[in-house]
């Protein structure tokens, strides 16, 4: 049964603006929301890369809301299905993130490989 949820995760690249600079990551597709236009990360970025290799889920309570920071999202990659695949997207500045609810998951935003 464990096998399952591993096959549900996934991974991609993700732009986001951090003070006046975009920054590019790979991360779990869970710390994207698209509606919102988001990316979640940690507060600890020392904690981030052992969350991000292990696939964490952000978390959705008040109180755990309250250990992540959120970023605005430039742009999102489509899903991969290793961190490995994702980091090697290569990015650009030019994404579009508005995705309506119809629109599958595995949308190709401009991402340049």
């Amino acid at each position: 049964m464990a096998e399952a949820s591993v096959t549900r995760k996934k991974w991609c690249k993700a732009v986001w603006c951090e003070g006046k600079a975009n920054v590019s990551h790979a991360v779990p597709r869970d710390w994207i929301d698209k509606a919102m236009k988001r990316v979640y990360w940690p507060r600890a970025n020392s904690s981030a890369k052992k969350l991000i290799e292990r696939c964490e889920p952000r978390p959705r309570d008040v109180t755990g809301r309250k250990s992540w920071k959120w970023f605005q999202l430039v742009s999102c990659s489509a899903s991969c299905d290793s961190l490995e695949e994702a980091e090697g997207i290569a990015t650009t500045d030019h994404f579009d993130v508005s995705v309506g609810e119809d629109e599958p998951e595995h949308r190709d935003a401009n991402i340049s490989k």
